[in-house]
């Protein structure tokens, strides 16, 4: 059965599965779709959470709100889709697993005899992976259902490490 929602799991497995002639991948969803993972995502989407303290108001989690072209690329439409829930999608062994950014727990637990040599971790981040101030845009309510900007969101506690230098990282939100 078919129904409108705005769940981002729900909406990403019917792009993975609408059929190629309209603009989709074409998923089987019996076979290629990890049914028991989309109901788990769906599930945690439509978790409840609450907004403000006074007066309490709750949304659900994850939702999708945008439109996109056809022409955009698949693999750009699931990286923004996917975005609007801060998950994954991840196709493995022939199927889509939908992931939700959300706390799980290990599945493995990997200890130092599980490698072959000594660990490398490597500590610092070229200055372009490193940012302490978030700015982009967004579609929403507020700006009619047209892309606009958010506000900044910048810590000080962060500028502070960076010896007061702000540097920003640029982000588009089409679905959120």
């Amino acid at each position: 059965a078919n129904a409108w929602t705005k769940n981002a799991a729900l909406i990403l497995s019917d792009y993975l599965t609408t059929s190629r002639l309209r603009g989709g991948l074409g998923a089987t969803y019996a076979t290629e779709i990890d049914e028991t993972a989309l109901i788990a995502a769906a599930n945690l989407c439509d978790e409840s959470v609450a907004l403000n303290t006074s007066p309490v108001t709750y949304q659900n989690r994850y939702t999708i709100s945008g439109v996109f072209d056809w022409s955009e690329t698949p693999e750009n439409l699931i990286r923004q889709m996917a975005g609007a829930m801060a998950g994954l999608a991840i196709a493995s062994g022939g199927q889509w697993r939908i992931l939700p950014g959300a706390w799980r727990a290990s599945a493995l637990t990997i200890t130092d005899a599980d490698f072959l040599s000594p660990i490398q971790v490597q500590t610092r981040l070229s200055m372009r992976e490193l940012a302490n101030g978030l700015k982009g845009t967004y579609i929403g309510p507020l700006n009619n259902w047209m892309g606009g900007d958010f506000p900044p969101v910048a810590g000080t506690s962060y500028l502070t490490e960076d010896n007061n230098e702000r540097i920003w990282k640029d982000i588009h939100l089409p679905f959120t």
